[in-house]
Order: structure tokens, then C-alpha cells, then sequence
């Protein structure tokens, strides 16, 4: 077969380092913000899930919310991230930080009310 199928590095016999570079890949040729700010979730997923990498997985989230302030889902998967029970106990500094991070975006007054809660 043709397409996506024939070049998905996940298939049996992968590696991992082929669907973090595939799913990399994807997210940086993407146009459209929405498919983008999807993608930018599986990557996240990835890193966090197949890779074991959560300290990449927050990096990433960071540098993509310097770019798009607006994706509320990054704010609660960056908060996810810090109550990971594979790190250290949640850092309650980071935590603030998070949330403050996300009050003083420029998500709508509606957005921030509904994160804070």
C-alpha cells in the first residue's frame, strides 16, 4: 500500500527513535494549527509513554507555548507532567509557576478561569 501505512517507522521491527523522528517530522511540516497542536500532543504522549523522557516532553511544551499561548491543552499537559508519579513528588514552585505561566497568557478571561479551576 501507499502513504502514511507504507512509511510508519512503528510498524513491527520499528524503532523508537524512527516514530519520535517520524512524529517530529510531521509536527514540523504541519500547517495547520490544529493538526499541529495535535500533533504537538502525540509527541508529547511519545516522549513521555514510548521514550521515557518527561524532562524532553516538558522542554518541548515550553519552547511550543512560547510560540502559541493560546493551546490550553499544553498548560494542562505540562501540569500532568509535574504530577508524573514517575519523577520526584510534584514541586510545588513549578506547579505556581505553571499556573501563572497560563493566567498571564493570552488565553481568554473565560480559558484562565476555567484552568484555574
Amino acid at each position: 500500500s501507499s502513504g502514511i501505512n507504507a512509511e510508519w517507522p512503528l510498524r513491527p521491527g520499528g524503532s523508537k527513535d524512527a516514530g519520535l523522528q517520524f512524529l517530529k517530522k510531521a509536527l514540523d511540516d504541519c500547517k495547520n494549527k490544529d493538526t499541529r497542536d495535535f500533533l504537538a500532543g502525540k509527541y508529547v504522549s511519545y516522549l513521555q509513554f514510548v521514550m521515557k523522557d518527561v524532562e524532553t516532553a516538558k522542554n518541548f511544551i515550553m519552547d511550543h507555548l512560547e510560540e502559541n499561548q493560546k493551546n490550553k491543552r499544553m498548560y494542562a499537559r505540562l501540569m500532568e507532567l509535574e504530577l508524573n508519579p514517575t519523577t520526584t513528588p510534584p514541586d510545588c514552585e513549578k506547579m505556581t509557576k505553571i499556573f501563572d505561566l497560563a493566567l498571564n497568557s493570552s488565553l481568554s478571561d473565560e480559558e484562565k478561569t476555567l484552568f484555574s479551576h
